[in-house]
Parts: structure tokens; sequence; C-alpha cells
């Protein structure tokens, strides 16, 4: 209950904001921490309780790694603090699909190997779209 709770409160909250344009920095910044905050103890719990292994877990967190990367690029080039932070399209999907796995595995269903695949092309292609999104990967002389 508390997963299914989480999700309509995230989908809700992303709907209201760009609805309203009510969107600041902080919130911008809050909410995919939070986001990350809950996945961890999610993953946390299926771990300690057998339910997910350690590599179904680090599929969860590709896209994470991906982000830290991104920022690592970000603080090299010197436009972290510049940087406008906003949604990508496979950081949505990736959200969808760790809802959908969290789900089945709360719910000792069988995750597909689908799901499995697309996490981790979703997470390695998140990196990929956000350096080709601001052409980061372009030497600027």
């Amino acid at each position: 209950m508390a997963l299914v709770a989480a999700c309509i409160s995230d989908v809700l909250d992303g709907y209201i904001a760009r609805k309203y344009n009510a969107s600041s920095y902080v919130g911008t910044l809050l909410d995919p921490i939070t986001d990350k905050i809950f996945v961890l103890c999610a993953l946390s719990v299926l771990y300690i309780e057998g339910k997910m292994s350690l590599f179904e877990g680090g599929l969860f967190l590709l896209r994470d790694l991906s982000l830290f990367l991104f920022s690592l690029v970000l603080l090299v080039r010197n436009k972290f603090q510049t940087y406008e932070i906003r949604a990508f399209l496979s950081g949505k999907a990736m959200t969808t699909l760790q809802f959908l796995a969290l789900y089945l595995v709360v719910g000792s269903y069988p995750v597909p190997e689908l799901i499995w695949v697309l996490m981790a092309l979703l997470g390695i292609s998140t990196l990929y779209e956000l350096l080709v999104r601001d052409r980061l990967f372009v030497h600027n002389s």
C-alpha cells in the first residue's frame, strides 16, 4: 500500500507542479532526492527479506550511477552551478519501470526479464541522453 501511495503522490506532485507552474529550484532538487531515498529504503528492505538480489538492486541504481557521473562531468566542466535541472525521457521511463518492478517484487510476483533488460538499457542511456542533450561531450574551446 505504501508503494502505491508513493507512486500516486509522485505522479500528482509532478502534475500539479506543471499544471500550476508551481515548481521551484528547491522542489526540483528535493523531488529526485526523496525519490532516491524511497527507492534505497525499499531496495534495502527487499534485499534483507531475500526478495531481491544485489544484481537486481544494482539495475535499479544504474540510472543513479549515470546521474552521478553526469554530475561529475558538470563539475569538471564548471557547469554544475548553472545547469538547469529538468526531467528527461529515459528518467521518466525508468521511474515507471522501477515502480512496476517494486510492485511485482513486493507482491511476490515474478518480474519479467524484459523489465530488467529495459532497466539496464535505460540506466545506461540516461548518461548518454544527458550528455547528448546538453552537448557536454563536445569539446568547447
